[in-house]
């Protein structure tokens, strides 16, 4: 099923680097349902905390083995994250229900560089007290 048969709008955005943080304010202030976002990993970003907040479900990790240029070489970006967004506050709450919380200990913990396998889970950060995980491909 088409979402444009059930009425939806979805938008795809695939904004330059620097233009992340510019495109979530943007996606807020227009109060859009549905987004699908690809911009880097990046959890040192400015961007990335309010992108975690934007979730309506589990993420996607793109390996920098999989994403090349327009001439096939290795893109200068390591890793991409493929996130469904949203702006209403009634699925943002949703999705945080279904995650699992997480000890004080652990919401503490900064961002850390990790090895994955593909089909695995990684843990991307933490959100109101509950962990978010990206899934690896």
């Amino acid at each position: 099923m088409l979402l444009s048969d059930l009425g939806l709008i979805v938008y795809m955005l695939f904004p330059p680097i620097n233009m992340v943080d510019k495109f979530l304010s943007r996606f807020l202030l227009l109060n859009v349902n549905y987004g699908l976002l690809v911009c880097p990993y990046w959890p040192s970003q400015p961007y990335f905390s309010a992108l975690l907040d934007l979730l309506i479900d589990d993420p996607v990790l793109i390996s920098a083995s999989m994403v090349v240029d327009a001439y096939l070489l290795p893109h200068s970006v390591s890793e991409f994250l493929v996130c469904v967004i949203s702006s209403s506050s009634v699925l943002r709450k949703e999705f945080l229900q279904r995650l699992q919380p997480v000890s004080c200990e652990a919401s503490t913990l900064g961002p850390s560089v990790l090895t994955y396998e593909a089909g695995s889970s990684l843990s991307i950060g933490v959100l109101h007290g509950r962990l978010i995980s990206a899934h690896c491909l």
